[in-house]
């Protein structure tokens, strides 16, 4: 069509759109204008038949003009529908912003539920999500593994040696590359001074098997064996490197020599999590180098493999497990009582890394995200329940509407529309606060979270949040709307305000009241249990007094990094440790000073051989025990008890025959129902590098010390060996001080006196370095269960609360409603004992049911909790029934006020306003 006829037709369909003029009547118009076309052109001398072609031709056919009218119509008429579709929109919008400003309390405290609920659950899914559900940060973590020596019945575990590693990777063909790792402390001269750094001497294979590129620079090959250069660490680059690309082909003066920087790790990239940097394990030096070539040094060290694609982790597992076998059998003094292997997938131990974590590293993420779940729930029916309170309020207003012809989605439309504000404006703030949550766990959670760096509030963490609003809107806001257009107009107008709403709400108001009180017994229980653990966990005797203790590791004296292998370094060492000893017990302030090599809750240990008299060397006959290597005043300094036999003393140090303190469950373990004293026994020296290293030291037990809690309150005694410092000199030890009061006074005098002593000694760095008083590192090992303990009781505490309002406001609606039934009674003669008695057992009934479902409920919940439960079971009856009574008797209190109201009613008011 031609532009005129266009807006010839356009016309004409405006005029019928806008009613002026009827469709029939157009298109008559139309048909007399085709007339008077064919008229004119037959004047012109033209037959009719010729007349009506070039009038067709040139005016066109009147069914083309319908046609183009019709579809026309329908174009305007379906832009119509959408602009009335937006408007009614704005429309609600408007409606439900007056409605929210006029209730300021229940906007606040729908808001408050809303961002809560969904901060908090992006929160814990950001959490979860860096440090459990996202996998490590190499190409398919899926085929790396650790891989660890088993015993025969698969209870113990040890660290493969080097040897092992050589052993493994010649022989499994079912891996694509093996990489060893071995750890050990290191001293930085930095501009500052001595910093004490952690470095990670590695294999060829090690950077290849995990399979990402530097950030800076390259990563360590094969062509780098025996050269002095390093990888470090994004985290030590940025911090104590300045973060400047300049820092590769700088130096590091290391105790050991200075190396070239060629290479800086990706952000999170990095095993294990402790490394600060990375070295050729080919240029490790001192005693380390020869302890590497010692089958049997079992520490220090991790083996790490990428498995074969293709190859299933069973197949895997058998074929290590033979391998392991034929090693054992070739070496049956060191790996005749670990004959079997395991395979731990990396994602897992790397989760296991954490020095906080309480076994399995995903029960506190998991108990934390069931937690505040719950809360999401109790906090999702606490507002559908408002909402629907407040639809049913509107019953009036929603009748006349549907009188007047409003369709049923119309009116869900425009009771959903308030709600769909509060929980979008909610999940915003939500989002905010989750985001500031999030950054704030991950600046303060490194020392309690590994991989904590991968914590960020992420796009598919911000995804994650908007499905989650979406459910809590769909929850809130449509199903209640749903039900609350469930109304009968006529019977609606006619009842007025003494409507009660439809049944089906007053069933689903109490059915919500009552889930939120099943909730809120499972998330007590639950919060019972872990406080009791928790007390139970602070009640455990340690086997010493670590109030005014503090400890500082003390190592890598010379060149060597201090673990020398000649009888002439010995003694050196045991010089070097006298000295300090003497002179920090010196310093005024502390009562007492000692030497020991694994303090207590220090987390590190070692193993040695035991043979009691008379048994010959062999797999067979060994026992394991842990051997501490102390000064004669450490039990009097530790304040351990002596229960048999006398500590060590000073004449003890003289050369001669060794001398044994075993704590007590050891000696009763070796000599059950006997007296262990004077009797005779041999170790195996366990100090790596040295030349003595696995040779027999025969002595006499000269006392039984009381069980100590080395690793922790939560862990069982270690099997220990006590031997005076003197008899099998380690190469590193912990020097610890008790101070008579004000320790935290005190801690810069002490190392100011062993800076003093030895200006080469590090007092800052990466890792514990410094005195660091114990009770600090006790109250590190109970982080995660004080954390847990807070965020369970937070819920409990918010769940309570929830159901507390969310019972007042049901019943505070049902006293509503039923006012004009409650003046009635007052008139006919009712007391107002029997009207409280009344609206309490009303809420009671709902209250009771709720406890006895949230009972059962939780008897099943508790249980995929029991591995976050210390010296207690998860059917713990003392929990239960506090659970039981205390959300009894919150409910009986948030039913009296609307009781108390109630049976206030003035009968003559009510009866007369109806």
């Amino acid at each position: 069509m031609t532009p005129a006829e266009r807006s010839k037709v356009r016309r004409f369909f405006e005029l019928i759109v806008r009613g002026r003029r009827p469709e029939e009547e157009v298109r008559d118009e139309l048909d007399f204008h085709l007339s008077m076309k064919v008229d004119a052109l037959m004047v012109g001398g033209l037959s009719r038949a010729d007349a009506e072609r070039e009038a067709r031709r040139q005016f066109g056919p009147v069914d083309r003009w319908s046609a183009a009218a019709t579809t026309e119509t329908r174009g305007y008429e379906r832009d119509r529908r959408w602009r009335d579709r937006w408007s009614a929109l704005w429309s609600d919008l408007a409606v439900a912003g007056r409605r929210l400003r006029r209730a300021p309390a229940f906007l606040a405290v729908s808001l408050a539920l809303v961002a809560l609920g969904v901060g908090g659950g992006i929160t814990v899914y950001g959490v979860a999500r860096g440090v459990v559900l996202h996998p490590l940060p190499f190409p398919e973590p899926g085929r790396l593994f650790g891989l660890y020596e088993a015993t025969a019945d698969g209870q113990g575990f040890r660290l493969p040696d080097y040897p092992t590693f050589r052993d493994w990777r010649a022989q499994a063909d079912v891996f694509e590359r093996i990489a060893y790792v071995r750890g050990t402390g290191a001293r930085w001269i930095s501009p500052d001074g001595t910093e004490r750094i952690v470095a990670a001497y590695v294999s060829d294979d090690f950077f290849p098997l995990l399979g990402r590129p530097a950030l800076l620079g390259r990563t360590l090959t094969a062509a780098d064996a025996g050269a002095s250069v390093a990888v470090v660490s994004y985290r030590f680059w940025r911090e104590r490197l300045g973060g400047s690309p300049g820092v590769l082909g700088s130096v590091l003066n290391l105790s050991a020599g200075p190396v070239t920087v060629v290479g800086v790790t990706p952000p999170g990239v990095g095993y294990p999590e402790w490394a600060t940097i990375w070295m050729p394990i080919e240029s490790i030096g001192g005693a380390a180098r020869v302890a590497l070539g010692q089958r049997g040094v079992h520490a220090d060290g991790r083996m790490i493999g990428r498995l074969k694609r293709g190859i299933s982790v069973e197949a895997a597992q058998a074929a290590v497990g033979a391998l392991t076998a034929r090693l054992a059998a070739a070496y049956p003094a060191d790996q005749g009582t670990f004959p079997k292997a395991t395979m731990l997938p990396l994602t897992r131990e790397v989760l296991l890394s954490t020095s906080a974590s309480l076994g399995d590293p995903t029960q506190p993420l998991l108990l934390i995200g069931a937690g505040l779940a719950l809360v999401l729930g109790i906090a999702c029916t606490n507002l559908a329940n408002l909402s629907l309170t407040r639809t049913v309020a509107r019953r009036q207003e929603l009748a006349v509407r549907a009188a007047l012809g409003g369709g049923r989605w119309r009116l869900i439309r425009l009771v959903a529309t308030e709600t769909l504000v509060v929980t979008g404006i909610g999940g915003l703030l939500g989002l905010g606060l989750a985001a500031a949550a999030i950054r704030t766990i991950r600046l303060h959670s490194a020392e309690l979270l590994p991989r904590a760096e991968e914590i960020v509030f992420s796009p598919a963490v911000a995804a994650g949040g908007f499905a989650l609003v979406v459910a809590v809107t769909l929850i809130v806001a449509l199903i209640p709307a749903w039900l609350s257009t469930r109304l009968d107009p006529e019977q609606a107008l006619r009842a007025g305000s003494r409507a009660g709403g439809h049944r089906d709400h007053q069933r689903l108001r109490a059915g919500l009241a009552m889930i939120q009180i099943v909730i809120a017994v499972v998330m007590m229980v639950e919060t019972g249990l872990v406080v009791r653990s928790l007390r139970r966990v602070l009640d455990v005797p340690l086997g010493f007094e670590p109030n005014g203790l503090a400890s500082i590791w003390i190592a890598g004296f010379g060149k060597d990094g201090g673990d020398g292998d000649s009888s002439d370094r010995s003694q050196q060492l045991i010089s070097v440790f006298r000295e300090l000893n003497e002179a920090v017990a010196a310093v005024p302030g502390v009562s007492a000073a000692t030497l020991v090599n694994f303090v207590p809750l220090g987390g590190s240990s070692n193993t040695t051989k035991v043979f009691l008299e008379g048994e010959v060397p062999d797999p067979k006959n060994e026992q394991l025990a842990m051997p501490m290597v102390v000064a004669p005043n450490y039990f009097a300094t530790m304040q351990i008890a002596i229960v048999g036999g006398r500590a060590f003393e000073a004449g003890d140090l003289t050369p001669g025959a060794a001398r044994f303190i075993l704590n007590e469950s050891f000696a009763r373990r070796l000599w059950p129902k006997q007296n262990p004293l004077g009797r005779r026994l041999s170790i195996s020296r366990a100090v790596m590098g040295r030349a003595d290293f696995g040779e027999m030291l025969q002595g006499e037990v000269i006392g039984i010390a009381k069980d100590v809690r080395q690793f922790g309150p939560e862990t069982p005694y270690p099997d220990q060996v006590y031997v005076l410092y003197t008899a099998n000199p380690w190469a590193h030890m912990r020097l610890v001080v008790r101070a008579d009061r004000g320790l935290a006074g005190l801690l810069p005098a002490l190392n100011q006196t062993v800076r003093r002593l030895h200006p080469e000694m590090p007092i800052r760095g990466f890792g514990q370095v410094g005195f660091e008083p114990l009770t600090d590192t006790l109250a590190a090992t109970q982080t995660s269960r004080r954390l847990v303990a807070w965020l369970t009781t937070g819920f409990g505490i918010a769940t309570v609360s929830l159901v507390v309002l969310g019972l007042y406001a049901v019943l505070s609606y049902l006293v509503t409603q039923r006012s004009r039934e409650i003046g009635v009674r007052s008139a006919l003669g009712a007391s107002r004992r029997d009207i409280i008695r009344s609206i309490v057992w009303e809420g009671m009934r709902l209250a009771i049911a709720g406890v006895v479902g949230g009972v059962i409920l939780a008897a099943f919940a508790v249980r995929f909790a029991r591995g976050l439960l210390y010296g207690i079971e998860p059917t713990d009856a003392t929990s239960f029934v506090v659970a039981a009574a205390s959300l009894l008797g919150v409910s009986l209190l948030a039913t009296l006020i609307p009781a108390w109201r109630a049976a206030r009613v003035d009968p003559v008011t009510v009866l007369r306003a109806d």
